[in-house]
């Protein structure tokens, strides 16, 4: 019983001992800065479009769900790109949230547009610096 107790503890110590020395723990503390105030702001506001406003009529959500499906369904797109929000409302597309290149935002435009019942696409894409 004294046995297990030891090699547990040591077990254990080896473990921390390891996860101390990864590198994104020891860069934990050099992250950067997290503040999206003026962002949050921005969406109470009412100004711009949010989830909230997405439209519930059939065509407003077939839109979103055939953009949403093209974009998850495109490999080159990050995970970034693919969490981007698709917001329809009287057929009018709204694109929010960041990418990680113009070219991430050209291309989610590119789906928004060929989707079928669109009128117009309003792309507030931000590429990440």
């Amino acid at each position: 019983m004294k046995l297990r107790k030891v090699i547990i503890s040591l077990t254990l110590l080896g473990a921390s001992a390891a996860f101390a020395s990864d590198p994104v723990v020891k860069n934990a503390d050099h992250t950067k800065n997290a503040d999206n105030t003026k962002i949050n702001e921005r969406d109470r506001e009412g100004s711009t479009k949010t989830p909230l406003n997405q439209g519930n009529s059939a065509e407003d959500t077939q839109i979103t769900a055939t953009i949403r499906k093209e974009m998850m369904g495109d490999k080159n797109l990050s995970f970034a790109a693919k969490n981007t929000k698709v917001i329809t409302l009287d057929r009018k597309v709204t694109l929010r949230g960041p990418v990680k290149s113009a070219d991430e935002k050209s291309t989610i435009e590119a789906i928004a547009r060929k989707a079928q019942g669109v009128s117009t696409v309003e792309n507030q894409l931000e590429v990440e610096k």
